[in-house]
């Protein structure tokens, strides 16, 4: 056998080279252009249902051309659906790579790029936008040749493009904005009765009633205090020509610039009519010589010759301004946010309404400071203030902005109709066009309008965008005094993290996540100046699976200052290999798990901090108790016990649900920490709880007469021995434990006989591939092996009286059950236990009937794998997640007694921390877990770690003594009393 492997071994050797030129070669082939084009799908945002191509235009392609196949990602959200693309002649399926060419709207994650290929998307790179410099470099190390949709242009402008249904929706929707603000100000008008784009079913349907509200202002009129009602518009190209083809349905008069102030002091009576004013650059800037006259070659030419009057000139005589004008950071702002302080404070500043369509944040207009969605298109901006506020807090002060950066897709249809009308002659020719052969030849295969547009070809930029490389290398070279942090993982508890770096204004925070919905969730609500690239800091997103640490993942971390992973506890150790390896500090909020521990040596060697245990627990437990333990010592005390108890849990008021619990995320966590051992010390002796008793050894929490609390050991506390150095003989007690309310443990102790906590066995009928399902009673049944339907309910109290009964008795039997009775958390006298198992087992009933599992119309989830305690999971998400006005609380609890030999008294030192969550968003346990991650981070940025190396333990004085005052800043701080005994 060791022969036979051994010549195995040697023939797959000599051959290596031989498969690395087979796999070269099937790569040219593909470069090569095989005229099979793929259609990628959508997922950069929920709201992105347009195509590059619609099923006519791949019926066409298949029918007309020279396209020998196209393959359909299929998607269950964009405007046509497989079957419309399956009967124009595509293949659905989800693996592209037989495609040569793949296409798609927006930018393709750097991992999901298949090497070798022709990409054709808008990628945000020819501005050398920093944000997607990384998907640049994956593009350029995969070989894959890039034509971006922006820059396929002609004498007559670009040749593919949405523009004309941003200018349709834009314009749309801005007068829905502008209604809402004439109404919070006290004034109805027409304009309530226009929907948002994304209502309409088509833009006829849209147009349709523009003129009904055209007619309803001829005939009636406007609100004389609104009047004269006048709209600005901004840029001569497809978007500003399609704003005003919405404007044309409404009873409108064109004016020119020098006739607003007329017509706005005079305060006209004509009620009947729209004002309309098309701003062109001779608007908006004059040459700073007076002697020199106006020219839009100079000043397209020298910008810096000429300064704005658009402040001056139009902006205290408009109500609603409409801005579709191309810009850059080398021209005049249109408007500055000082310049509308100004006119604020003169009362000369009536805009209402801003529809900004090019998206350009921080751009043409400066307070125009975050990009919004379609979900949620509207924010409010108060030039006084300099508050930026959600619709829901708009009392009519500030202007309505529309800022959403995909706004054609509110027309999905027509919008790709039209795209796709360009797109197809140009994707023909790329498709079969050679992309191994020399650049001369590409241009003559594919013309100079598509050849024009590919950025890159052969891993390299190709001549028309080398300046890339130039512009990229000012930018860095201008933003490095800007500190650049990469956080991985967009769930809840990243927020309040991302939030407290971008505080600091030197801050550039690069946020990535697999889903980009958890991107925009964070955007939306924590993140200000998305994006930016004039320097400032600010949120920038990535798509990207943190799991597989390939190329793209490696460079994202190789740009950073600072690295946070927010992801499970599973993930850290390959990124902090990799960070290690780019010289990269890390944080994490998880405990030092063996694989990270197996690193130590190796972020020594390389002169790196990591920093661990950074969140709620771990994080601020150890260093609170850091804190105080120094504390005690310093003053002379011998601490002989410690007790720190910590959960989270929904507020007292929001604990009425089944168990007195609710789950901010996956309950998977929490039901598997249910059934893992326990080892404590108590009665200077170490004790241990089996996990299939666990919730037999609960305790009633006594001391806080209002919380109906128990608290359980979790976790093995020797690792406190040294962390906290109570390994000597004098410590009798070391206890880690949880807090939860009491409903909870007798349903916890209910589950696991039944095996509804087993992730070990899976079942058949629970699995996707079953054609079976299951009711939840029928599961019961089979976990108990009862056969009688009509008897479950019977059949299962009996089971569980039972079980409950030998494993209370196995429990309360043992000497780990009489240590526990012997440690206090107070001075009080606890409760004994008054409930009959009779009793408890009626409860329990109880409680399952209201999760649903004695319900025969309850059917089970299917998982992939089968695992009864995932299908519990998913069905306990859906009964127990928070409500939209509920709140989750958060409670640390610490109890140390120490010995005083100067006084030879006991004293007994309670420490309490207590946090109840503002919203959905900002949980208490997110901002507990988060902000102590993103305040290590700051502090490494700011060179407090400075000396320091290897993996740091949150014990460490130069940790937690800035954390927690940082948190005491905050309003999370532990409240410390003593008492002597």
């Amino acid at each position: 056998m060791f022969l036979f492997l051994f010549f195995f071994m040697t023939v797959l050797e000599s051959h290596k080279s031989d498969i690395e030129m087979l796999r070269r070669s099937v790569c040219r082939s593909a470069i090569a252009g095989n005229g099979i084009i793929g259609v990628r799908r959508e997922d950069k945002n929920v709201w992105e249902r347009r195509v590059p191509l619609t099923p006519k235009h791949v019926e066409h392609l298949l029918q007309h051309g020279v396209v020998k196949k196209v393959i359909v990602q299929p998607s269950t959200i964009r405007c046509y659906d497989d079957r419309a693309y399956a009967e124009a002649g595509a293949e659905i399926k989800e693996d592209l790579s037989e495609a040569a060419t793949i296409c798609a709207v927006k930018e393709v994650p750097g991992q999901l790029l298949i090497p070798e290929r022709s990409y054709m998307f808008f990628s945000h790179t020819i501005k050398a936008q920093s944000y997607n410099m990384p998907l640049l470099d994956t593009i350029l190390q995969k070989n894959v040749r890039l034509f971006d949709y922006e820059r396929i242009v002609n004498t007559d402008g670009r040749m593919v493009k949405f523009g004309p249904y941003a200018g349709f929706a834009g314009m749309i929707d801005t007068l829905h904005a502008l209604g809402l603000a004439l109404l919070t100000r006290g004034y109805a008008t027409p304009f309530l009765h226009l929907s948002m784009s994304k209502e309409y079913s088509s833009l006829d349907v849209a147009r349709a009633d523009l003129r009904e509200i055209g007619e309803q202002i001829r005939k009636r009129g406007l609100p004389s205090e609104c009047c004269p009602l006048t709209i600005a518009i901004t840029g001569a190209g497809s978007v500003s020509n399609a704003a005003q083809q919405i404007l044309h349905l409404l009873p409108c008069k064109y004016v020119e610039v020098e006739d607003l102030p007329k017509i706005w002091n005079q305060r006209t009576k004509d009620h009947h009519h729209v004002y309309v004013v098309v701003v062109r650059s001779k608007d908006m800037v004059v040459p700073i010589d007076p002697a020199r006259r106006f020219s839009s070659k100079d000043y397209y030419q020298n910008p810096n010759d000429y300064k704005p009057i658009f402040h001056e000139k139009v902006a205290p005589y408009i109500r609603c301004l409409v801005n579709g004008m191309y810009w850059e950071p080398r021209f005049p702002r249109l408007l500055t946010t000082t310049q509308a302080r100004e006119l604020a404070k003169d009362n000369r500043f009536p805009l209402l309404a801003l529809g900004e369509i090019t998206c350009d944040v921080g751009g043409s207009i400066e307070f125009f400071v975050k990009a919004t969605t379609i979900q949620n298109p509207f924010y409010v901006y108060d030039i006084q203030t300099d508050a930026v506020m959600e619709m829901h807090q708009f009392n009519g002060k500030g202007v309505i902005i529309l800022g959403v950066d995909h706004i054609p897709a509110e027309f999905p249809k027509e919008s790709s109709t039209d795209f796709g009308d360009g797109l197809v002659p140009l994707i023909e020719r790329v498709s079969v066009s050679d992309g191994s052969a020399s650049l001369e030849q590409q241009s003559e295969q594919m013309g100079p309008e598509i050849f024009n547009s590919m950025i890159t070809c052969k891993g390299q930029l190709t001549p028309n965008f080398k300046y890339i490389a130039t512009l990229r290398a000012q930018k860095e070279s201008q933003a490095e005094s800007k500190r650049k942090v990469l956080v991985f993982g967009g769930g809840m508890t990243s927020g309040p993290c991302v939030r407290h770096l971008l505080q600091d204004g030197r801050n550039i925070v690069t946020l990535v996540d697999k889903d980009q919905s958890n991107l925009n969730k964070i955007a939306a609500t924590f993140g200000k100046n998305l994006g930016l690239e004039d320097g400032s800091g600010g949120l920038r997103h990535a798509v990207a699976d943190a799991g597989k640490v390939d190329s793209y993942i490696t460079s994202l971390i190789k740009a950073s200052d600072v690295v946070v992973s927010m992801l499970p506890a599973t993930m850290h150790a390959k990124i902090a290999e990799t960070a290690i390896a780019c010289n990269v500090p890390m944080v994490t909020a998880s405990y030092v798990a063996p694989e990270m521990e197996k690193l130590r040596k190796q972020a020594e060697a390389q002169n790196v901090v990591i920093v661990n245990e950074m969140g709620l627990d771990p994080g601020i437990d150890i260093m609170t108790t850091a804190k105080l333990l120094n504390e005690i010592r310093r003053d002379g005390g011998v601490v002989t016990s410690y007790v720190s108890l910590c959960g989270a849990l929904p507020q007292p008021e929001n604990s009425d649900g089944p168990m007195g619990y609710k789950f901010s995320w996956s309950p998977r966590g929490v039901l598997s920490a249910a059934t893992r051992p326990a080892r404590f010390y108590a009665g200077k002796q170490w004790h241990e709880i089996p996990g299939d008793l666990l919730y037999h050894f609960i305790q009633p929490l006594v001391g806080f007469k209002g919380l109906d609390l128990n608290w359980i050991p979790n976790g093995d506390a020797e690792r406190y021995l040294n962390s906290y150095q109570l390994g000597g003989p004098e410590v009798d007690t070391i206890i880690r434990g949880t807090l939860r309310y009491s409903a909870f443990a007798p349903v916890i102790y209910a589950l696991r006989p039944l095996g509804m906590l087993d992730a070990s066995t899976p079942v058949e009928e629970l699995t996707m591939k079953s054609s079976k399902f299951l009711s939840y009673p029928s599961l019961l049944r089979k976990m108990i092996g009862s056969t009688n339907r009509d008897q479950v309910v019977n059949d299962l109290a009996a089971f569980l009286t039972k079980r409950i009964s030998e494993d209370r008795a196995r429990a309360h039997a043992t000497e780990t059950w009489k240590a526990l009775q012997n440690v206090k958390m107070s001075s009080d006298v606890s409760p004994s236990a008054l409930v009959t198992l009779e009793r408890e087992v009626s409860i329990i009933m109880s409680t399952f009937a209201r999760l649903g599992l004695l319900d025969e119309n309850s059917i089970v989830p299917k998982t992939n794998d089968g695992f009864v305690i995932d299908s519990l999971c998913t069905t306990l998400q859906a009964l127990m997640g928070y409500r939209s006005h509920e709140r989750d609380f958060t409670m640390m609890i610490h109890r140390i007694r120490a010995f005083f030999p100067k006084t030879g008294k006991n004293k007994v030192y309670k420490a309490t921390l207590s946090l109840r969550g503002q919203d959905l968003a900002n949980t208490a346990t997110a901002i507990t877990v988060g902000l102590p991650v993103g305040a290590t981070a700051q502090l490494i940025l700011n060179n407090g770690l400075a000396g320091k190396n290897g993996l740091i333990s949150p014990t460490d004085e130069r940790v937690y003594l800035p954390i927690l005052a940082e948190l005491d800043r905050q309003g999370i701080r532990m409240h410390e009393e003593c008492r002597e005994e």
